[in-house]
């Protein structure tokens, strides 16, 4: 319990810290950011494709568990729902920091532009908190028909969701990129891969456990599928490419080599080696890092060859992005907000 408080403190700390980050980004624009007319998008908005892909994948785990009827799939749900609650609450921050006026928002729901990317961003964003949220408090009748509605819901969303982060928003900022369907089946991968990934720790967090250890000892196995699947689409990607002029991401490839290679030496060894258990925690870090880096690829790269008009800087050598200090504190203040909102609700939910 004393562990558990000690880390609820901490949390508390670096989310007011990120907290005022947040609110001097709000207050003092995008002076001190290397937003540009080259980058319109930068580190705020992969956070955000990045926090809403882990929860998104974390919903469609579990509303396939329980669509499907796995043992435990519900007791699973309450630790990950919340978890997905967390991570979606942090992508909206993110969004409204780069909107500049979080009010904004108010506008989408007014002029019902369903040709915008942005608005049936903030819909699927907003309705699939709200059904993480609503399965969290336990609010939904006890009956397996308003259960299996809720998770079949969820998966819609949830993949609707991830469609307008690909085929909307990114298909508009580079031609070609994202023009044949390999591109959004990497983003629906590493989706799923991210978020069983932060079950993986999350589950495996001293004192809030799930009581749900089937699952939680599947999820390995879960793992590796994906990986496997992952790299085959990444390498299908870069051939329906061709010759064209496409920045890949070693680091990508390096990273999902290094994943499967954990989750076989886990395979392996389990029967023989007791700290095998440490393969899968090492693979599900590297998982996450790797969702990462694949954001930044689906953001930030395209817009090296944008076809947003340049009118006054067309002509002009662009500069690869890098994040100001400014940015990179906002989006690690807002990854403590998301943290400490997570671990707070499941600590009460623990009942510590």
């Amino acid at each position: 319990m004393k562990n558990e408080m000690m880390i609820l403190i901490i949390l508390c700390f670096l989310a007011l810290a990120g907290g005022i980050a947040i609110l001097r980004q709000l207050l003092q624009g995008f002076r001190k950011t290397n937003l540009n007319d080259h980058y319109v998008w930068g580190i705020y908005v992969q956070g955000c494709f990045y926090l809403s892909s882990l929860a998104t994948g974390i919903l469609m785990i579990l509303s396939a568990a329980i669509l499907l009827d796995v043992n435990g799939a519900e007791r699973l749900a309450d630790v990950g729902s919340v978890i997905a609650f967390s991570l979606l609450f942090g992508s909206q921050i993110l969004l409204g920091i780069d909107l500049g006026k979080p009010s904004r928002a108010i506008l989408m729901i007014k002029s019902n532009n369903f040709h915008s990317p942005l608005t049936w961003d903030f819909y699927t964003l907003g309705l699939a908190t709200v059904l993480s949220l609503v399965f969290f408090l336990g609010v939904l009748p006890d009956a397996r028909g308003i259960t299996l509605a809720w998770a079949l819901l969820c998966l819609i969303t949830a993949n609707l969701c991830l469609a307008v982060h690909t085929m909307f928003f990114l298909s508009r900022t580079k031609g070609g990129y994202q023009t044949n369907a390999f591109s959004g089946l990497e983003t629906l991968i590493a989706s799923l891969l991210g978020g069983t990934a932060f079950l993986i720790l999350t589950t495996s967090a001293g004192g809030l456990q799930t009581p749900a250890p089937g699952i939680h000892a599947s999820l390995p196995g879960l793992l590796l599928i994906l990986a496997v699947l992952l790299l085959g689409a990444s390498v299908s990607h870069k051939i329906a490419l061709l010759k064209q002029n496409h920045q890949d991401s070693k680091a990508v490839l390096i990273l999902n080599l290094l994943i499967i290679l954990l989750l076989l030496a886990k395979q392996f060894t389990e029967n023989f080696l007791p700290s095998s258990d440490v393969f899968p925690l090492l693979a599900a870090v590297l998982s996450l890092v790797l969702v990462f880096i694949e954001k930044f690829h689906a953001v930030i790269l395209p817009q090296q060859k944008s076809m947003i008009p340049e009118p006054y800087s067309q002509f002009q050598d662009k500069r690869m992005y890098h994040p100001s200090a400014k940015e990179t504190q906002v989006l690690i203040g807002c990854f403590a907000i998301c943290a400490f909102v997570g671990y707070g609700l499941l600590y009460m939910k623990a009942g510590f």
